[in-house]
Parts: C-alpha cells; sequence; structure tokens
C-alpha cells in the first residue's frame, strides 16, 4: 500500500503515513482515536520533513514525549581517540618529577657530606695522623726526662772530668739521647705537616701548626743541649794540649745553656696547654 499524498510505502495495516502523517482511512472507515499525551515537557522541535506540512498524529507526538533523548556517549580516553591529553597533566607531572629529584639530589648531598667531613675522606685521614704523631709525643716525656737527668750529671760534675776521653763518653750519652729523640720528632713532624696540605679540616689543621710550633721548640733545645757538649769539648781538649783554660768562661757558658732553657720552658708549658685545648674539640 503507498500514500496517497507523498507515494511513501506503508504496510498494510497502516493509518497514517510515517512520512507525511497523511491518514490512510477509507471514506467512511472508522478513524482511529487521539491517545492523549501525558503531560510531559514539550517535546523538543523536529526538523521539517520533506513534502507537504501537516500536523503530526497524536500517536507520534505520545511516542516522541515519553522516548528520552538519545544520550550523549561518554568521553573517550586519549588512548582510544588519539586525541593528545590537556597540558595541565604534563605540568602537574613535571613539577612532581622536579620536586623528586630535588629531594633524591638533597639526599645524596647530605650522605655525601657525611661521608666526606664526618665519617671518611681527610677528616678520617687527619684524626689518624693526629693521634700517631702525638702519641710518639707522648713518648718522648720519658726520653725528655732521661736527657734532662743526663746533662744536670755532666754539669755537676764536670769538675770529676780526669780527660778529653772521660769527657766525651759523657758527651756521646747525650748526643746518642738527644738525637733518638730528634728523629721521634721529625717522624711526628711528617705526621703534621702532611694534616696541613689536607682539605676541609681547619681544626686539624690549626692543631698540627701549634704541635710544629712545640717540635720546633723542642729542637730548639736540642740544639741548645749539643752546642753546649761541643763548648765543654774543646775546653778539656785545649786543656790537655796545655792550653790555658778559663773556669770562669766555663762557668758563663754554662750559665747561659742553663738560662736559655730555662726561657724555653714556660714557652713549651704553654703551647702545650693550648694543644689540650684543640684537642677536645677535634
Amino acid at each position: 500500500m503507498f500514500c496517497s499524498e507523498c507515494g511513501n510505502e506503508l504496510p498494510d495495516d497502516g493509518h497514517f503515513c510515517t512520512n507525511c502523517g497523511a491518514s490512510t482511512s477509507k471514506p467512511g472507515a472508522p478513524t482511529a482515536q487521539p491517545v492523549e499525551a501525558p503531560e510531559t515537557p514539550p517535546p523538543a522541535p523536529t526538523p521539517p520533513q520533506a513534502g507537504p506540512t501537516e500536523q503530526i498524529p497524536p500517536v507520534q507526538q505520545a511516542v516522541q514525549a515519553v522516548t528520552p533523548p538519545p544520550a550523549e556517549p561518554p568521553p573517550m580516553s586519549p588512548a582510544i581517540t588519539g586525541a593528545a591529553p590537556s597540558g595541565k597533566p604534563k605540568e602537574t607531572l613535571k613539577w612532581a618529577i622536579i620536586g623528586v629529584t630535588s629531594l633524591v639530589v638533597i639526599a645524596v648531598i647530605v650522605v655525601v657530606w657525611l661521608f666526606v667531613f664526618v665519617y671518611g675522606g681527610d677528616t678520617g685521614k687527619a684524626r689518624d695522623l693526629v693521634k700517631k704523631s702525638d702519641a710518639i709525643i707522648t713518648k718522648l716525656n720519658s726520653k725528655g726526662d732521661e736527657l734532662g737527668s743526663s746533662a744536670n750529671d755532666l754539669m755537676h760534675n764536670v769538675k770529676a772530668v780526669s780527660s778529653t776521653s772521660d769527657s766525651e763518653q759523657k758527651a756521646d750519652k747525650v748526643r746518642q739521647e738527644t738525637g733518638s729523640i730528634k728523629s721521634d720528632l721529625n717522624n711526628a713532624s711528617n705526621g703534621y705537616r702532611q694534616i696541613l696540605k689536607m682539605n676541609g679540616v681547619e681544626k686539624y689543621k690549626e692543631y698540627a701548626r701549634e704541635a710544629l710550633t712545640l717540635i720546633d721548640v723542642d729542637v730548639q733545645q736540642i740544639k741548645e743541649f749539643n752546642d753546649y757538649l761541643d763548648c765543654l769539648g774543646s775546653q778539656f781538649k785545649a786543656a790537655e794540649t796545655g792550653q790555658s783554660v778559663s773556669e770562669t768562661e766555663v762557668a758563663a757558658t754554662t750559665t747561659a745553656f742553663v738560662r736559655k732553657v730555662k726561657e724555653l720552658t714556660p714557652k713549651i708549658t704553654y703551647i702545650k696547654s693550648v694543644l689540650d685545648s684543640l684537642r677536645k674539640g677535634l
């Protein structure tokens, strides 16, 4: 069956044209009663249909009124649609990476600082050198006492020396003691001087400089001992060869030696007190 108005093909039992809405009932045939549409919001306007404009049958109005509009498709993810994501996620990710990287860098710096300046590196080496050199200086205390005893014995018994060989024998004993002390001082000095070449160990450098000052004073004392021994030896040789020896000159030389040694003693005491104070801060 075809519509008499627009020629659209219709089903045999159709009463209205689905294209133009014209009635297909024959004259005198009963028409379909209109169906009341439910009270709903007015339907959305529909695009104009081709052909003559006629009123849409009530059935179609009712169907359109109760049929919900087609739902919009959900937004597709960028992976499916191929569209690039917005710039905000990229920015957030970038700053998150920067933040994490900064924390990692800070952590690495802290670990390196602890290792180099506290647990290892030059600080550890400087600490070991101080302990080693200080141990040498500590052992010299007993040698210094022996040297002082030998020097006192020589000066107080100088009149009992019977010959040049006797004098040299006593003097050689003192020279051996001063030589041993000077060798130990050189070993300790080498350790302290190595500290002065290191980086990031300022407290240890300050300590090493004071220790080297003390060693210089000790070396000066040793020189005074040796000079005095040489002077006594020359006087005994002169006496054996028949030359005149002035007891006044010998006494003056001895007094000068004792005075120089006494002048160095307060300086040694002061430097040792400074070292004790600096050692507490290492």
